[in-house]
């Protein structure tokens, strides 16, 4: 009887300290991706307060087509596209390295081009819905740096809503 308890307190304690092995160096492993996210995050910071500042003049086209106004969501458009332009511009720089946001970047200005020539209401509020998929799949993607922000997608798009 001594002999059985003698091996399972024996056979517990190497189990006990495999373990606490393992969720070292799980620990330790972890401390280095998030080592490496930091350094990441830190290099994108700059692209991350373009991507901002586009979202928060997405407001500018949002307000424009909820309140019909053909006009002024033309107007809206040039300075997203704009906005548009300057992030990319960063890309440029090297900051970051992303096949996504060559992607959505090209839908968003695409659909900025679609709304800006046109004048039929539905036909801009279309095009926005593709421009806000795009934007809120690039937010979800690189952030905002620290700002949050709540992400409603038209109807035409289905009913999905999260915060970034």
């Amino acid at each position: 009887m001594k002999k059985k308890i003698l091996f399972l307190t024996v056979l517990a304690t190497s189990l006990l300290q495999a373990k606490a092995q393992s969720h070292h160096k799980e620990v330790a492993g972890n401390n280095k991706i998030e080592s490496r996210a930091k350094k990441g995050k830190e290099a994108i910071k700059p692209f991350q307060r373009q991507l901002t500042t586009l979202f928060s003049t997405s407001m500018t086209l949002t307000d424009a087509l909820v309140s019909s106004d053909v006009p002024k969501a033309q107007a809206a458009t040039a300075l997203l596209t704009e906005r548009l332009a300057i992030a990319d511009s960063e890309l440029a720089k090297g900051q970051i390295k992303s096949g996504d946001w060559a992607e959505h970047r090209k839908t968003m200005q695409t659909a900025l081009e679609q709304i800006s020539c046109s004048k039929d209401l539905g036909t801009q509020r279309k095009h926005f819905a593709q421009f806000s998929e795009a934007l809120s799949q690039s937010i979800k993607i690189f952030g905002l740096g620290g700002a949050t922000a709540y992400l409603k997608l038209p109807d035409g798009l289905g009913e999905r809503s999260h915060l970034a």
